[in-house]
């Protein structure tokens, strides 16, 4: 005798990383996320280099007007390269203690930190937007720690022709 076939039959997962996604994060997952939450901790190392990059720029332009040197482009170049610098640190920041909750399990998938996040208004909240893998994640991570260290990088390009500008 045949048995009957079942009324609905799930279909087949197509997509493995976004099913991932949505399952619990495993023992290697969390070693994952605790590792980059303390790269990007690592990263934010820079912060103390960026706030006195700030600070000579800030400096340099009082000199600047002082005497009277009018170099417009000095004060537009330190306040766009401390205003990236800060909300790049800032992004770290949170991506860091992000990854460290979900080392920590306080988020138990990456799609209830997605729901978390949308919520809260920091991630689109389209019901049909797929949840975001954890490689993914670490690549935006990378991608971001790039730009930050290119803002530092410009602070202190800044400061050095700031510098050689008053040495001629």
């Amino acid at each position: 005798m045949q048995t009957p076939a079942p009324e609905h039959t799930p279909a087949p997962t197509t997509n493995h990383a976004a099913a991932h996604a949505q399952a619990a994060l495993g023992d290697g997952d969390r070693a994952l996320c605790a590792a980059q939450a303390a790269w990007l901790c690592a990263v934010l190392q820079l912060a103390p280099l960026a706030w006195l990059l700030q600070c000579l720029g800030v400096l340099a332009c009082l000199l600047d007007v002082w005497h009277n040197r009018h170099m417009p482009w000095l004060l537009w170049a330190v306040v766009a390269a401390a205003v990236l610098e800060r909300w790049h640190a800032l992004r770290l920041a949170l991506d860091a203690r992000l990854f460290r909750q979900l080392a920590t399990g306080q988020f138990v998938s990456l799609a209830e930190l997605d729901t978390a996040l949308s919520r809260l208004g920091l991630r689109t909240s389209k019901a049909d937007a797929p949840v975001r893998t954890l490689a993914g994640r670490m690549d935006g991570c990378r991608r971001l720690a790039g730009r930050y260290v290119a803002c530092v990088v410009v602070q202190g390009l800044v400061a050095v022709g700031v510098f050689l500008s008053y040495l001629h």
